[in-house]
Order: C-alpha cells, then structure tokens, then sequence
C-alpha cells in the first residue's frame, strides 16, 4: 500500500479552531442581542438573504459565511476564508 500523506487532513483540523471561534461569536451575538436576533427574524421572514447575512457578519466573523433558512430555523455554515482550498465546514443548525 502507499504510504499516506496527512498533510491535507492536519491542515483541515487545523483551521477548525477559527471555524469555532466564528461559531462561538455567532452564538454569543444571537443570544445576548435581542434586538439583533428580532431583525434577523424579520428579514428572514421577508426572504432578505442579503440583510440576513449582513446582520450575521456583524457578529465580527472572519471566515466564509452561507445561510439558509426557513421557517423552522437558520442553517449557518462557516467555511475557511480561502475558498480555493475548500478545507473545512463547520455547519450549525439553529430553530427559531
């Protein structure tokens, strides 16, 4: 068998610390800003994926951020800042 190269995994783990801390950030935001929390309802509400998000990245994430939603809740995936090498996702499932 050919000898394995963990280059690429190690990296990946690596990077998975920002990853949280962006997680962390995102939750803190949510759960101690109400009023932030009720605009992100309402624009969600109304279909306004841009202010959605622009209302995330307030949070003062660094990495790459996707939403979806509906109306059962918010799916957050936070990917690594460099897209070109597509290491890592960290995907929070949050209810309204």
């Amino acid at each position: 068998m050919p000898e394995v190269d963990s280059s690429q995994f190690v990296h990946s783990a690596s990077q998975m610390d920002g990853l949280m801390a962006d997680a962390k950030k995102l939750t803190n935001y949510l759960s101690t800003s109400k009023e932030q929390a009720k605009k992100i309802l309402a624009a969600a509400q109304e279909s306004n994926t841009i202010l959605v998000k622009k209302l995330l990245l307030a949070s003062g994430i660094t990495n790459e951020l996707e939403t979806e939603f509906n109306p059962d809740g918010v799916r957050l995936i936070l990917s690594y800042k460099n897209p070109d090498l597509n290491c890592c996702r960290l995907i929070l499932v949050l209810r309204w």
